[in-house]
């Protein structure tokens, strides 16, 4: 009986404290809780030169805004860079509408010998690329895709010189707490 009292003397203190912290946190308004905003690698574009004044480029598509982008060629910046947009949804849904592993591999024709490639990845939430390499004979919407991310890096006024030379996948992966 000694014990049973116990028992219930602990579980109502232990309730009332329960009661205290969620009166508490109602207090709490939405403007002081803020999600943490994650960032989710989604595509990665690069060009590849050719006889001209091609751009050769690698950029870097994150959920969150975050653009990676580095130039060795007549980019729109040289060099490693990092630029922020107020894309994000709109890269996320660009993702949602076309991520596809239905897409061939490679679209090209051998018989152009001066054509830059565009090299597509997607990224699945396992970050597991599926690679689309596009020089020929490449899907509308796929055409489509590229002109808009390149519409998105052209809009981005400043960009920040993280100075450099990584390859494409060291420059995702060492920069994710930016």
């Amino acid at each position: 009986m000694k014990y049973t009292i116990a028992v219930l003397a602990i579980l109502l203190s232990l309730s009332s404290c329960k009661s205290k912290k969620e009166v508490e946190t109602d207090e709490v308004t939405q403007e002081q809780v803020k999600p943490p905003r994650e960032r989710t690698l989604l595509f990665k574009m690069e060009r590849t030169a050719c006889f001209g004044t091609c751009p050769e480029d690698v950029s870097s598509f994150y959920s969150d805004g975050t653009i990676f982008y580095e130039s060795t060629r007549y980019g729109i910046v040289e060099g490693r860079n990092v630029g922020y947009t107020d894309y994000g949804e709109e890269l996320v849904e660009l993702y949602v509408n076309n991520y596809s592993t239905d897409y061939e591999k490679k679209y090209d024709d051998p018989r152009i010998s001066d054509l830059p490639s565009t090299i597509l990845t997607f990224y699945d939430e396992y970050e597991t690329p599926y690679q689309i390499i596009m020089r020929a004979n490449t899907p509308t919407e796929l055409r489509t895709l590229e002109r808009r991310l390149d519409e998105i890096l052209k809009a981005i006024e400043k960009w920040e010189n993280i100075g450099g030379v990584l390859t494409p996948y060291k420059l995702d992966r060492n920069y994710q707490s930016i």
